[in-house]
């Protein structure tokens, strides 16, 4: 007849026995992932993966550019007036989703830009993972 101590006690053991698995299936997971990154053709598939991209990248690119010069000329009409380089932190902070907030747009046009910056953020990180991951299977072959 079990009592109360046996049943915490088997709990336990059950609980570490547990956690001891799964932190070892994540430990043989982890390395073998670090495995693949670390080799040369790991590097070489990403890579060549970011070329294959490299129109899109580049249209991204633009788009960047004009979105930032957008952001610049629409926030020089609102109540704060930032210079290129504030500027071009922004866009950066919104299009890598950051948004420290220590500036922000204030004009309407501004904040639509703000907007558009993030949404390309997002694709183009969407884009760089997605060629890590496609890349990640071939070199563990």
């Amino acid at each position: 007849m079990w009592n109360r101590y046996d049943e915490l006690h088997f709990f336990k053991q059950l609980l570490r026995l547990t956690s001891k698995s799964l932190i070892a299936d994540h430990n043989r997971s982890v390395n073998k992932v670090n495995m693949a990154i670390s080799s040369k053709k790991f590097g070489l598939n990403f890579l060549g993966y970011l070329v294959s991209a490299r129109y899109l990248m580049l249209c991204l690119g633009f788009i960047f550019v004009a979105l930032w010069l957008l952001l610049w000329f629409s926030e020089a009409d609102g109540g704060k007036h930032y210079g290129a380089w504030e500027s071009l932190y922004l866009a950066c902070i919104s299009a890598l989703t950051i948004g420290y907030g220590d500036l922000f747009p204030v004009t309407i046009l501004g904040r639509i830009t703000a907007v558009a910056l993030g949404l390309l953020g997002i694709v183009f990180t969407g884009i760089i993972v997605a060629a890590a991951v496609i890349a990640l299977p071939e070199s563990e072959e």
